[in-house]
């Protein structure tokens, strides 16, 4: 029997700028592989109008056309349905929201992976949280380490992912 133990801890900094730190400690005696992720939705004007900035040139997996492996060109734009892990990535993202006149700024650290999702009409009406008319109005952007970009952490050595979301100028 392996004796996997893993301390988790969660830092918010909340100011101009909100932080959010994740800090896994293993504390046990063999090493950890884990996924990870920040599941951030945001607020958005209308899913129609907004783009996401930072990602052109990525690998993603297509998670709605069957985990097809496919690169991105330009700015992400939502017409229907789009579930994505970018893969080996840790650029900054920009949801740019023209309508609200702002622009949300995701940094991130020790992290390589983005997913990106919307669930559009048909899936957000199955589920209690978004309803037949919530999904118009937010954007799911994780940072994330997942997939190919799992993360090993040894035996009493810690992992930090740590994300930085700001309200810059359009």
């Amino acid at each position: 029997s392996s004796d996997l133990n893993a301390n988790l801890a969660v830092r918010i900094s909340v100011g101009e700028q909100l932080t959010i730190e994740l800090t896994t400690t293993n504390t046990g005696n063999d090493s950890v592989t884990m996924t990870e992720a920040l599941h951030t939705y945001f607020y958005v004007s209308d899913i129609a109008s907004i783009s996401i900035n930072g990602l052109s040139e990525c690998d993603y997996i297509d998670l709605v056309d069957d985990n097809s492996h496919k690169t991105q060109s330009g700015a992400i734009e939502f017409s229907e349905e789009l579930g994505r892990v970018y893969l080996d990535t840790t650029a900054d993202c920009l949801i740019d929201d023209p309508v609200l006149d702002r622009t949300i700024r995701i940094k991130k650290t020790n992290s390589q992976s983005t997913v990106v999702w919307n669930p559009w009409q048909e899936t957000a009406s199955k589920m209690d949280d978004l309803g037949s008319a919530g999904w118009r109005s937010m954007v799911c952007i994780e940072s994330a380490n997942a997939l190919k970009n799992m993360v090993r952490v040894e035996p009493g050595e810690r992992h930090s992912l740590t994300v930085t979301y700001t309200v810059v100028s359009r």
